[in-house]
């Protein structure tokens, strides 16, 4: 950004340390809330997840695009003080304008994709753990779980399920590390686009605010 920029300076810097606070208490946040001891039920953890952690995060970025917007305001003012009292008059109105227009245009643009989670590990690892019966028990050892439909009790068959009883629940703790990779790479993503979705709303403010300067004070 260039000398233009000057001016916008402390909002730049002030809106950089907002979003890593608000990002660093929503990591705290949904790991106190969604990945802890004990919490083996995935199938609900994907479900909340997808619904709640946009949500929240399209929240966190509107309140940071409002701030960010009250920044440059204040900032904007102190820099018309000492004028005459109709140049920030006029200044108000086009503030007022490029408020609402970003506004509409951050509605537009702020994506709607859910948080992308992995196959549950536990699915795929007991579908794909030998062949065979160790397969067969894979399948049912996850709908004995689910209590989906009575199984035949042959030497060979309860074998089998024995082991991927097994399997399942020792790729539990896997398939939640997975999750929680996922949903925190989809915050670091969006700690970045909100970064630069912002310091391009301060680009485009000063390059609004620099226009009107030279459109109503004379050098």
């Amino acid at each position: 950004m260039g000398d233009d920029m000057n001016q916008f300076q402390e909002t730049e810097t002030a809106i950089n340390r907002d979003i890593d606070r608000v990002f660093q208490e929503v990591y705290e946040e949904i790991r106190k809330n969604y990945f802890v001891t004990g919490n083996d039920d995935l199938e609900r953890l994907q479900s909340a997840i997808s619904q709640y952690v946009p949500r929240m995060i399209a929240n966190k970025k509107w309140l940071l695009l409002d701030t960010t917007l009250n920044y440059l305001t204040e900032d904007a003012i102190r820099n018309l003080e000492g004028y005459e009292s109709k140049v920030p008059n006029s200044f108000y109105q086009q503030n007022r304008d490029f408020r609402e227009k970003r506004k509409v245009e951050f509605q537009h643009s702020e994506s709607k994709n859910s948080v992308l989670l992995s196959p549950d590990p536990r699915f795929v690892y007991s579908a794909v753990s030998g062949v065979g019966g160790c397969i067969l028990g894979g399948l049912i050892g996850i709908n004995i779980l689910k209590l989906e439909f009575p199984i035949l009790p042959t030497f060979a068959v309860v074998s089998a399920i024995g082991g991927a009883i097994v399997t399942y629940y020792n790729t539990t703790s896997i398939a939640m590390q997975k999750i929680e990779e996922d949903v925190m790479e989809y915050l670091q993503k969006s700690q970045t686009q909100a970064k630069e979705e912002l310091n391009k709303t301060i680009e485009s403010y000063s390059d609004e605010f620099n226009n009107f300067l030279k459109e109503h004070i004379s050098v």
